[in-house]
C-alpha cells in the first residue's frame, strides 16, 4: 500500500524540520502558532488547546477538502492510507 505523509506542523516546524517526502499541510499559520504559544504561556494548556481549536475548527473542511481529498482524487489515489504527523512545538 502506498503511504503518503502529511506534516501538519505549522510551516516554520515543516522549514525546521520533516520527514523527507512529507507534504506540508499546516493545521495552523505561523501567527496562529504563535497566538497559541502566547495563549499557552500566559494562560495555560488547556486554554491554548481550546485556542487551537477556536482557530482551526471553522476552516477544517474547508481544508480537508481543498488539501486532501481533491488533490488525491485529482491524482488518481484510491484506497492510500493518510499518515499524518503529530502537531509538536519546537522549543
Amino acid at each position: 500500500m502506498t503511504q503518503i505523509i502529511f506534516d501538519t506542523r505549522s510551516p516554520k516546524e515543516y522549514e525546521y524540520s520533516h520527514i523527507p517526502g512529507a507534504i506540508s499541510c499546516p493545521i495552523l499559520d505561523n501567527i496562529e502558532r504563535h497566538i497559541v504559544g502566547l495563549t499557552y504561556k500566559k494562560e495555560g494548556q488547556t486554554e491554548a488547546i481550546k485556542k487551537g481549536f477556536e482557530i482551526f475548527f471553522p476552516k477544517f473542511e474547508l481544508e480537508a477538502f481543498l488539501f486532501v481529498e481533491l488533490p488525491l482524487f485529482a491524482l488518481g489515489f484510491v484506497g492510500v492510507e493518510l499518515v499524518l504527523t503529530p502537531h509538536t512545538v519546537l522549543s
